[in-house]
């Protein structure tokens, strides 16, 4: 349902699912420190990956956010509330979560049940408040199956 509403106010959006969508938090906790370096390295690694970084301040209006997810064929992000965004992509997109400890698995739970593939990675951060850093070599494996043959994508920052 979600999906046709979101396409009766966009009538020209695709169903071409062709993003990477990274999500960056502003806030202190659980913001990943080497945000510029794993974007860096998976445009580097990934040319032809369409990279979208969803910022949260300001806030974003709801209809550009719905189109991002909408089009996303990747998700990367920390632990937080941005991962509900997903609920907006269409299925069968790929998640990945930067995990801290200990592990809430309610962003795996709702990514199994939309029918996306999941995946949790660990950031090295010992609680919410500690700085955190993604594991960028295991984030880049995990994105090699998706794209080490395709070439149909432009690189695009957002």
């Amino acid at each position: 349902r979600m999906h046709r509403a979101l396409k009766s106010r966009s009538p020209d959006l695709s169903d071409t699912r062709d993003s990477t969508v990274i999500i960056q938090r502003s806030r202190k906790t659980r913001n990943l420190h080497n945000h510029a370096q794993l974007v860096a390295a998976i445009q580097q690694r990934y040319p032809q990956a369409k990279v979208q970084v969803f910022k949260d301040n300001p806030p974003p209006n709801i209809l550009e956010v719905a189109r991002m997810f909408y089009s996303a064929r990747v998700i990367i992000a920390p632990h937080g509330a941005g991962l509900s965004n997903m609920v907006l992509a269409q299925q069968s997109a790929t998640v990945i979560e930067i995990l801290i400890k200990p592990v809430v698995t309610c962003f795996m739970d709702l990514a199994r049940e939309l029918g996306n593939e999941y995946h949790g990675v660990f950031g090295n951060a010992t609680s919410q408040t500690a700085p955190m850093y993604a594991n960028v070599t295991e984030v880049l494996e995990l994105l090699t199956p998706l794209f080490a043959n395709d070439t149909s994508q432009s690189a695009v920052t957002v």
